[in-house]
């Protein structure tokens, strides 16, 4: 039976997983488990785009800790993803209105206020009876909206967020940059999306579409791997046999890059034996 992988190898494993997964309920899991590393909670939750399961987080009234030494708050993060301006209301009224249970602060409310864009709104809460902090935001907010910034431009296709690093590669049209960030970008979606706007022939490319669904699948691998406590020596053994599969074909197609990173994989586990 394998051992253990160290706790910080784990916790590396696991956030490779987290750039690969695109089903959120799963990274939802990862975000609601305080058993797990903060920073592995913080990184899965910049990943998530659905308004529903943002909701669930901010307005969670379990035990479930989503601060840390009063500096980090996942819920922050979970604020700066939702598009739905209502529930961005809903946090800032629902934090006054002692008939409603919530868990979040004023730190929450606050980046709440950031992201509102309706003057309206922001004009009701400039007004209301709020935190002076929270007024002061709002009527920031009002005063720059009248300045008519120029339109925000995102370049960061390798960035934790999801929303901004895909925003990134909608705005690139280039198809030898987009076949570059297909190979080589740091996320699976990222790296989807280029493909998806990949206009050129190449072979290249139909090999990236096949591998590509067998890297979310490794990575998901891994994720039950990691967080199983049963006899491990199989799992190892299909992991390595994955790992160096995909580390042959990114050889084929050119990518010395993954061909390293798959063949350090591989490494890791038969090390671990």
């Amino acid at each position: 039976m394998g051992l253990l992988l160290a706790k910080n190898v784990k916790d590396e494993l696991i956030k490779e997983t987290i750039k690969a997964l695109s089903d959120e309920n799963k990274l939802m899991e990862i975000i609601t488990d305080d058993e797990y590393n903060f920073a592995i909670r913080e990184l899965a939750t910049k990943q998530i785009t659905d308004n529903d399961l943002l909701r669930q987080i901010i307005f969670d009234t379990s035990d479930t800790v989503y601060t840390k030494e009063n500096r980090y708050d996942i819920r922050e993060i979970a604020v700066k993803h939702v598009t739905d301006e209502e529930t961005l209301i809903e946090i800032v009224n629902g934090y006054y209105d002692k008939t409603v249970d919530t868990k979040y602060g004023l730190n929450v409310v606050e980046k709440a206020v950031e992201e509102i864009n309706s003057e309206e709104v922001l004009l009701d809460i400039a007004e209301s009876n709020y935190d002076e902090e929270v007024i002061d935001l709002a009527v920031k907010k009002i005063n720059n909206k009248h300045e008519n910034p120029d339109k925000v431009e995102f370049t960061d296709y390798n960035g934790d967020s999801k929303f901004k690093r895909l925003q990134a590669v909608d705005q690139i049209d280039d198809d030898e940059a987009l076949l570059e960030i297909a190979m080589n970008a740091d996320y699976l979606d990222v790296r989807q999306k280029a493909l998806g706007k990949l206009k050129i022939k190449d072979d290249r490319i139909i090999i990236l579409r096949n591998l590509i669904p067998e890297e979310i699948e490794y990575h998901e691998a891994i994720n039950e791997y990691a967080s199983s406590d049963e006899d491990k020596a199989e799992q190892e053994k299909e992991l390595v046999d994955k790992a160096n599969k995909l580390g042959v074909e990114y050889k084929r197609i050119g990518n010395p890059q993954k061909e390293k990173f798959y063949n350090q994989q591989c490494k890791l586990f038969k090390d671990n034996k």
